[in-house]
C-alpha cells in the first residue's frame, strides 16, 4: 500500500519537476558528477587510515607514514573541493528552477480574468507567487541529492565489505536485510 502511494506520488511530482529540469540538464550533470567523484574519493580515506594504523604505525615507517597521511590529506582536499563544486552546481539548478516555477505562476496569475485578481487580496497573490515555490527547495534538490548520495555510500562501502571479508559482509547483509523486513 505504502509503496504504491509512493509511486504515484513519485510520478506526480516528475511530471512537474522534470519540464523544469530539463533546461538546466548541464547543471545537475556536472553537479552529479561531483557528487559521484565525492562518494567514490570518500572511500580511501577510511581504506588508507586502517592501513596506516596496522602496518605503517608498528613498522615505525615514517617515510610510508609522511606518504600516507600526504594522500589522506590530498583526498580529504580533492573531496572539499568536489563538494563545494557539487553545492554550487545544484544551488544554481535549484535556485534556477525555482524562479522558472516562480515566473509560470506570477504568468498564470497575470493572464487570469479582473474577477479573480479583485477577488483575491494582494498580499494573497504574492505569498503564492513567492513562498509556495520556496517550499519545493528542500524537497527538489537537497532530499534527492542527499538520498542519492546516502545510497551510493552504503552500495559502494558495502561493495568494498565484500572485497575485504565476504564472510563478515554476508553476515553484515543478512543482519540489514532481516532488519528491512521487520520494519516493512
Amino acid at each position: 500500500m505504502q509503496i504504491q502511494i509512493f509511486n504515484r506520488l513519485k510520478d506526480k511530482y516528475a511530471k512537474i519537476f522534470l519540464p523544469y529540469l530539463k533546461h538546466y540538464k548541464n547543471w545537475a550533470l556536472w553537479g552529479s558528477i561531483c557528487l559521484v567523484l565525492n562518494v567514490v574519493l570518500f572511500i580511501p580515506v577510511p581504506l588508507a587510515n586502517s592501513y596506516l594504523i596496522d602496518n605503517i604505525l608498528p613498522e615505525k615507517n615514517i617515510k610510508m607514514l609522511i606518504i600516507i597521511g600526504t594522500i589522506i590529506l590530498f583526498l580529504i582536499i580533492v573531496r572539499a573541493l568536489l563538494s563545494f563544486l557539487q553545492n554550487y552546481f545544484f544551488t544554481k539548478l535549484n535556485e534556477r528552477v525555482i524562479s522558472d516555477i516562480q515566473m509560470d505562476i506570477f504568468n498564470k496569475i497575470q493572464h487570469r480574468s479582473i474577477k479573480f485578481i479583485q477577488k483575491h487580496k494582494t498580499g494573497y497573490l504574492m505569498s503564492r507567487i513567492l513562498n509556495d515555490p520556496e517550499k519545493l527547495k528542500s524537497l527538489l534538490i537537497e532530499t534527492i541529492v542527499t538520498g542519492a548520495k546516502d545510497i551510493f555510500i552504503f552500495l559502494l562501502g558495502v561493495s568494498i565489505i565484500f572485497f575485504i571479508n565476504w564472510k563478515l559482509a554476508l553476515i553484515f547483509s543478512f543482519n540489514i536485510l532481516g532488519s528491512m523486513s521487520i520494519n516493512l
